[in-house]
């Protein structure tokens, strides 16, 4: 058997040890916000965007011929982030306010004493809207109504222009 991969039996995960490597995980999420801004200066949020462009393009949905809406994506990003960065969504015409009721970035920061609606809530909203323009292949706004432990956003793809 190879030494990079190990096959563990007797393995006993318990609350605490999910405790440690949360905290341990936010540390490292807080110091990588933190020098991204450091490197990218005002481009914070192009970096969040740009991370967020690149998940996209590993969707399932990519993969289908048919262009897919705005719902749709909330849809799928609702099931696919169930366990982790949980929403519920609702649609007012063609705008959409996410409603993360315990936002985990809320809880990264609060275990860590850092204030809300820094870099990496920053970072965090740039990704979806970078995951939001590469997959409907639109431009999006995205407004922060709310930030804390209760995270509410406002997204509206932004008017085209006929030429």
């Amino acid at each position: 058997m190879s030494t990079l991969v190990r096959k563990i039996d007797d393995v006993q995960v318990e609350e605490k040890d999910y405790e440690k490597a949360s905290k341990d995980l936010g540390v490292r999420l807080l110091s990588i916000s933190k020098t991204l801004r450091k490197v990218s200066g005002g481009s914070l949020g192009a970096v969040g965007t740009t991370a967020g462009r690149i998940a996209a393009s590993h969707l399932p949905r990519m993969f289908e011929e048919e262009k897919i809406g705005f719902e749709d994506i909330l849809k799928d990003l609702k099931n696919k982030w169930k366990d982790s960065f949980y929403f519920d969504y609702t649609m007012d015409g063609s705008s959409a306010t996410l409603t993360f009721t315990h936002c985990p970035v809320y809880t990264i920061l609060a275990g860590q004493g850092e204030k809300v609606g820094g870099d990496l809530c920053n970072l965090f909203h740039s990704y979806i809207q970078g995951i939001l323009v590469e997959v409907v292949q639109d431009k999006f706004q995205l407004k922060v109504e709310t930030m804390g432990e209760k995270c509410v956003l406002k997204v509206r793809p932004l008017p085209k222009f006929d030429d």
